[in-house]
């Protein structure tokens, strides 16, 4: 198994590869994995890793990769995130240099690419207890906006907006900062 992402977008080159993935997507969800891609989410606490955590990823550029493609990178990053009992996850959080996140608020599952914040509200939100995958076993006070919009793209390549508050706004927020090169842990609240 040879795929575009492994060589051409995995910035991590640690090899992590699950090479039983093709036959639980297979058997589970029939879908044919055709492409290599890291299950391991990277750890803010090992250096190599935080380099790559800390890094602006590149666009996602869909004319590279066919709807096939497009939607096993999606499963592969449901199923990491499930398997993590996540919320959310980013493509840099595996290695990948593309700017995707998959995430599940309210029951509903999101996959965004290209994702900007286009609007924020003035008024925060005070957020106990947020957490992070790359930042394993630590939760901590936030802030974030209580509104926000987010602009970007489907596994369609079609571009949607989406207005979003509460839970939904802190993830999409939490998302689009890992794609930026930010962690939960740059916005701490300030405790007095």
């Amino acid at each position: 198994m040879e795929g575009a992402l492994t060589c051409a977008y995995c910035t991590t080159g640690l090899g992590a590869v699950n090479r039983s993935l093709p036959r639980y997507f297979n058997a589970k969800m029939n879908i044919q994995i055709s492409m290599e891609i890291s299950t391991r989410i990277l750890d803010a606490a090992d250096k190599k890793d935080e380099k790559t955590l800390r890094r602006k990823t590149a666009s996602f550029d869909f004319s590279k990769f066919s709807k096939k493609e497009i939607n096993e990178l999606i499963a592969v990053m449901t199923k990491v995130m499930y398997d993590a009992n996540g919320q959310g996850l980013a493509g840099n959080q595996i290695g990948l240099d593309m700017s995707v996140f998959v995430a599940k608020v309210n029951g509903k599952l999101y996959s965004i690419f290209n994702p900007k914040i286009t609007s924020v509200s003035e008024e925060k939100t005070a957020w106990d207890g947020e957490g992070c995958l790359s930042v394993p076993n630590r939760f901590e006070s936030t802030y974030a906006p209580s509104k926000l919009t987010l602009d970007g793209f489907d596994r369609n390549g079609k571009k949607i907006k989406i207005k979003a508050w509460g839970m939904l706004a802190l993830t999409f927020q939490h998302e689009v900062d890992h794609l930026n090169g930010r962690l939960f842990i740059d916005r701490l609240k300030i405790r007095t």
